[in-house]
């Protein structure tokens, strides 16, 4: 129910808006700054991160900005009958937050399993199987960890893919996909680009942001097709240059434009009606 619905994760609650933003139903939390989510490939469940038990449950009282949909969801229990999350390498020891499968149709938490660390920030991915999410997580104060999770038979299945950094893009035939590291220490000053494989998650190739220039750090990278990925440089809070690595390989094959094209000049007309 992918195509006329939007599914919000907001600070303090999941919810599932249909047309002109009325909501159909929602999901209150603690405020928290890990939200994410995203529909599976079938559009009929929603995948979806939220503060796990060991978070403050508060009951925060704020203004709802204008225009914001209000519905009463039902109540729900945290559900504890998860799957214990099998690890690639050794699983984080903590509980942290959780990643929930909730039907789309009504909003009801079918799984949920903890990822063991409470992230600053979240982005789910849609494999191209069809079965596998992935979920790249921040987290400023300590390692970002990479998740791949599937629900088989009513059953939530999480591998964990620690300290890879954050999940930035997946290869167009699902066979490999990338992470960054957030960089900006001492021993990984301007991150870590790694290229891994699918589905064994044994990594390929490493490009150590040490290569950079001083002050240069990782800031984002994608696939451009199956055969080359291009990585954004930044120096401060803006974006410096573009790179353009083999995707088999991570081989550095040079410089690339920028892709959102410079800023037209001032005075130039040339595109306007």
């Amino acid at each position: 129910m992918s195509g006329r619905y939007t599914i919000a994760a907001r600070e303090d609650r999941l919810s599932l808006l249909g047309e002109r933003g009325v909501a159909v139903w929602a999901i209150e939390h603690p405020r928290w700054d890990g939200a994410s989510c995203e529909f599976s490939a079938e559009g009929d469940l929603v995948r979806a991160t939220m503060p796990g038990p060991d978070h403050a449950w508060e009951d925060d009282e704020a203004d709802d900005e204008a225009g914001d949909a209000e519905a009463d969801g039902p109540a729900y229990e945290w559900d504890r009958t998860y799957e214990e999350p099998h690890a690639h390498q050794d699983a984080p020891e903590n509980h942290g937050g959780e990643w929930w499968v909730v039907e789309a149709a009504t909003g009801r938490v079918l799984a949920t399993g903890p990822l063991g660390t409470y992230p600053d920030g979240a982005v789910a991915f849609r494999h191209p199987d069809g079965v596998h999410m992935g979920l790249g997580t921040i987290v400023h104060d300590g390692p970002s960890h990479t998740f791949w999770g599937s629900y088989v038979d009513g059953r939530l299945h999480v591998i964990v893919v620690p300290s890879a950094g954050r999940l930035m893009s997946v290869h167009p035939a699902g066979t490999a996909y990338v992470t960054l590291t957030t960089g900006m220490t001492d021993d990984d000053p301007g991150g870590t680009l790694t290229l891994h494989g699918f589905p064994d998650h044994e990594t390929i190739a490493r490009w150590p942001g040490t290569g950079l220039v001083r002050g240069e750090w990782f800031g984002g990278a994608e696939y451009l097709d199956g055969e080359r990925v291009l990585v954004k440089v930044c120096h401060g809070t803006s974006a410096s240059r573009w790179l353009l690595f083999d995707a088999r390989d991570l081989k550095l094959l040079g410089e690339a434009e920028d892709p959102c094209g410079p800023a037209p000049a001032s005075g130039d007309t040339s595109g306007r009606a």
